[in-house]
C-alpha cells in the first residue's frame, strides 16, 4: 500500500493486492468532507485521472469557497502565557548541565512562510519583563531583540508620564466643597 500526496486535497493510491490505483480528492468545509476517487483504468491512464482530479478539486474550491477558521493565530489549551506565538522554554546549557535558566521565546512566521523567533532570557531580564518583551516582539513581529527593548522602554516612560498625569490632575480637580444655601421661609 503506497499513498503520496500529490498537492493539496489530492493522494494518489497505489494498492498493490486489491488492485487500486487512482487519486482521491478531498476537501473539508465546515465540518463536511466532500471526497472522490478517480481510477487510473476507468479514466484511462495515470494522467487523465490525474488531470481530471485536478479540476474537480478546483471546481470543489471554488465551490466550497476559502478556509473560514483557521488554527493560525488562535489560542489553544496548551498555551501558558496568554499569548498566542509567546512561549516559556527552559534551557540546559552544555557546558554546565546542572544549571537551567527560562527564556521566553516570540515565534511568528513571515510573509515567505519561513519561521522568525526571539527569546528573552529571564536571567537578563526577569521572569515580567521578559515575558512583556516577548509579548511585544510578537505583537510588533521584531526579531531584533535591542529595537524591542527600546520600544518597551519607551512604552514604560509614556505609561509613567500618562499616570504622573492622571495623578497631577486628580490631585487639582479635587472635589470642591459643596456650598448650602439658604432656604426662605
Amino acid at each position: 500500500m503506497k499513498f503520496i500526496t500529490v498537492s493539496p486535497g489530492i493522494t494518489r493510491y497505489d494498492i498493490e493486492g486489491g488492485n487500486v490505483r487512482g487519486y482521491l480528492v478531498r476537501i473539508r468545509r465546515n465540518g463536511t468532507t466532500s471526497s472522490k476517487f478517480f481510477s487510473d483504468m476507468k479514466l484511462g491512464g495515470k494522467r487523465k485521472a490525474l488531470v481530471e482530479a485536478k479540476a474537480h478539486y478546483d471546481a470543489l474550491e471554488k465551490s466550497a469557497g476559502p478556509v473560514k477558521s483557521s488554527s493560525l493565530n488562535k489560542l489553544t489549551s496548551r498555551n501558558t502565557t496568554g499569548t498566542v506565538g509567546v512561549y516559556c522554554t527552559r534551557v540546559t546549557d552544555a557546558r554546565s548541565p546542572k544549571t537551567d535558566s527560562w527564556i521566553y521565546f516570540a515565534a511568528w512566521t513571515d510573509e515567505s512562510g519561513k519561521r522568525v523567533k526571539v527569546g528573552f532570557p529571564c536571567n537578563r531580564f526577569g521572569d515580567e519583563m521578559a515575558l512583556a518583551l516577548a509579548c511585544l516582539a510578537r505583537k510588533l513581529e521584531l526579531n531584533d531583540r535591542d529595537e524591542v527593548v527600546k520600544k518597551y522602554e519607551s512604552r514604560v516612560k509614556r505609561s509613567t508620564a500618562r499616570n504622573k498625569n492622571k495623578a497631577a490632575t486628580t490631585k487639582t480637580s479635587a472635589k470642591k466643597p459643596s456650598v448650602k444655601k439658604k432656604s426662605r421661609v
